[in-house]
């Protein structure tokens, strides 16, 4: 379908709820996704003929944060987690996209297109990252990527913290359980270590010093905390390992973009375990290394 049948299913899109969302979205291929999406960046090209200035762009991208709105309410099933992680792919390229147009002002649009793709994200973190992370996003991260250095970029580092600290409590609360559960091959560890992957390469995109990058690990513990509440037991851990994460940060090599990822992540998987290292010895031990294992694996896929 042509912008014409765009425009319209762009506004229809956006007020759309529940099972009614998903079986919409269902019905549509990627690229006509695409298109709805591109026209709900509401772009707009104006130029001065007279005044010798090449033309300039603005968006209102009001309509692609109704839909991103919109698909949040898909009900959290197999079937829904997949639609809500192929939308959320399809933004992170619209995102990127209204960040790249040359001699254009994307701050309105970047706000929005974050607003709902967070609203998305956080409404099943679990469900739209395994998808992203076995299927649309594979082996790359990319679309993670892009979303996680613009929240940097435009200052939501205490929300990348919200949304892992959603993660931490996948299993209802208890994050060593999340962590260390064996159940579909360590499932809740390896989202973990693909956001965390996503966080590192992000961040290593945009700054190598080490004092703004330790501002981003205390934001990030900040947001963490706010998920369970900084209190007792909790507090002290991610004390730990903002400390912990501090360190690794300080004496790392941030020289080249490998190293920078490297210890980025390294800083930052204190935060992501439920304690900032591995036990000496015994079945904690041998159940955590596991888990640190797949953790791993995931975290080393996003390049």
């Amino acid at each position: 379908f042509g912008n014409g049948s765009a425009r319209a299913i762009v506004n229809v899109l956006g007020t759309l709820q529940g099972q009614s969302a998903e079986y919409a979205f269902g019905s549509m291929t990627r690229a006509q996704l695409d298109t709805v999406m591109e026209v709900a960046q509401g772009r707009t090209l104006s130029s001065d003929l007279g005044s010798g200035n090449p033309p300039y762009t603005t968006f209102d991208a009001s309509g692609l944060q109704d839909i991103l709105n919109a698909a949040s309410t898909i009900p959290d099933t197999n079937s829904g987690s997949e639609q809500k992680a192929r939308i959320f792919d399809v933004a992170a390229d619209q995102l990127s996209e209204v960040r790249g147009i040359p001699f254009s002002d994307p701050s309105l649009a970047t706000g929005q297109i974050l607003n709902g793709m967070t609203t998305l994200l956080r409404s099943d973190p679990s469900g739209i990252i395994t998808e992203l992370r076995d299927s649309a996003d594979e082996n790359t991260g990319n679309a993670m990527t892009a979303y996680v250095r613009t929240m940097f970029v435009s200052g939501r580092d205490s929300q990348i913290g919200n949304i892992m600290g959603q993660l931490k409590a996948a299993d209802g609360g208890d994050v060593t359980a999340s962590f260390n559960n064996p159940t579909d091959n360590h499932n809740n560890a390896r989202n973990l270590g693909y956001f965390t992957g996503a966080i590192s390469k992000g961040l290593a995109e945009i700054s190598s010093d080490r004092g703004n990058l330790t501002n981003n690990l205390v934001a990030v513990a900040g947001g963490v905390a706010t998920v369970f509440g900084m209190r007792g037991p909790f507090e002290g851990v991610i004390g730990v390992a903002v400390d912990k994460g501090s360190s690794i940060l300080g004496g790392s090599n941030l020289g080249s973009f490998s190293s920078r990822q490297d210890a980025i992540a390294d800083s930052f998987r204190v935060l992501a375990w439920p304690v900032p290292e591995v036990p000496d010895s015994g079945s904690a031990r041998t159940q955590m290394q596991d888990a640190v294992n797949a953790f791993n694996a995931e975290r080393n896929n996003v390049r």
